[in-house]
Order: C-alpha cells, then structure tokens, then sequence
C-alpha cells in the first residue's frame, strides 16, 4: 500500500503501476492513514497510522523534515550548506526578496517576488514569511535513490530572459533530462548531505549560484512529481529494498 495525500495521488498511482509491473504485486494508494494495511511506502504523508506495519521508506520523520521548508533548511544550515533563510515578524534591509504564504506549499504556489519595499509591503503579510531572492542561473531537479542520484533534470523556460524568474511549473517551466556527468558537483553535494539525511528516495531542487560558485539548495520533495520513466525507476529500487 502506498500513503500519499491528494495532491499527490497523480504520482503515487505511477509509482503504484510501476511497482505492479515490476513485481507483479497488487498495491493500493491511499490518503486515509486509517485505512492503511500491511506494508506501506510513504510518499508524501507523515500522518501516523493506527493499526498495520509501517515502513522506513520514508519515515514520517524524514518527511515532516522535507514537507516544512524552515526545518530542513535549519538542518541544511547545521551542516554549513548553502539554504534559505526564512524570516518572519521583520522587515528586510536590503531586496530583492522572496515572500511565501505557507512554508508547507507545493508547485510554486503562494510565492512572490518583491523587488522594493513598496512592493513588499503591498504583498506580506503578519503570516508571511520571507527569505532573500538569491540569483542563480539555473536550477535541476536532481532525484535520490538510496543516497545515490537516479536522474537529473534541468529546469527549462520558454522565456529564458527573465529578470527574477521563480522557476516551475506553475510558472511556465519544464524538466528536460540531462546528463549527470556535466554537473560533477552534485554528486559530491548528495554524498554530503546523505551523510546527515537518509530518507530512502527524495528530489532536491537546486540551483547554481555563480557568485559563490556553489549550489544553493532550495528544497527537499518527499513525493515528486514523477512522469513514467521516472516512476519505474523509483519502482525498481523499492522492489529491491522490499523484496518484492
């Protein structure tokens, strides 16, 4: 059985044929932790469950982690990596800055850019949060089985010259796949963050940042939009690590 939410369900029924496919073993996906029965692959969902066997992939703690954005960057930032910083109850001395509704939102949604004061006070709100806009020039998608990369996608935009561009889709932007041996440092950034971080599989969306030439690191996704390619290859690692 598979726990997701209701956004998540497109995705979560990929994973699900895929695994049917792979192993030949029926699976349910579900939204309602009382109904879960038997083992379960979490994909997006730290609800507590009330009866059955739950399973490590992923723990509800890895993902309560990755589904708050200021938790997983404060854990970033234990580990001196590159992460926002959100802010809330202050004002912001210097801009551009990012303001975000919710910390738990998904797809881009509830995200504004604001390049002056004026605009900033416009748009925040007292239950707003905020983080400094930090300019890279361009950002992947770079999926994690098992600590080790599966794929790597770079975000793509029909309208390549914008200024501030939030970059998804949402937003006008899709993955195209690319080779990971071009980008020989997010390797060494998943072996470092693994060393701290072990959920079972998770995307991180990242973003090169020129000036400091690093990459940032925006967020964590502990259910990723997935198309069918990238479903079967989640579908064969869980096999494996399940047995099935």
């Amino acid at each position: 059985m598979i726990l997701t939410n209701r956004a998540e369900y497109p995705s979560a029924r990929l994973l699900r044929d895929a695994i049917e496919k792979e192993s030949g073993t029926y699976m349910l996906v579900t939204g309602f932790p009382e109904r879960a029965r038997g083992l379960k692959i979490r994909y997006g969902c730290s609800a507590p469950i009330e009866r059955g066997r739950d399973t490590v992939f992923n723990s509800p703690e890895d993902i309560a982690v990755m589904v708050s954005k200021s938790r997983f960057s404060r854990l970033l930032r234990e580990h001196d990596l590159p992460t926002p910083i959100f802010y809330q109850g202050r004002y912001p001395s210097d801009f551009p800055v990012l303001i975000r509704e919710s910390l738990s939102s998904f797809g881009g949604r509830g995200i504004h850019v604001a390049d002056n004061s004026r605009v900033f006070e416009n748009l925040y709100r007292n239950a707003f949060w905020w983080t400094t806009y930090i300019p890279t020039i361009f950002e992947l998608r770079v999926h994690v089985l098992g600590g080790k990369i599966a794929k790597v996608f770079k975000k793509v935009s029909e309208r390549p010259d914008e200024l501030m561009p939030i970059r998804n889709i949402t937003r006008g932007y899709h993955f195209s796949l690319v080779d990971n041996n071009k980008y020989p440092k997010v390797e060494a950034l998943v072996k470092t963050i693994g060393e701290f971080f072990k959920p079972a599989f998770y995307a991180l969306d990242i973003g090169w940042d020129s000036r400091n030439k690093e990459y940032f690191i925006f967020e964590a996704n502990s259910a990723p939009g997935l198309n069918e390619n990238t479903a079967e290859l989640y579908a064969k690692f869980l096999c494996g690590e399940l047995n099935l």
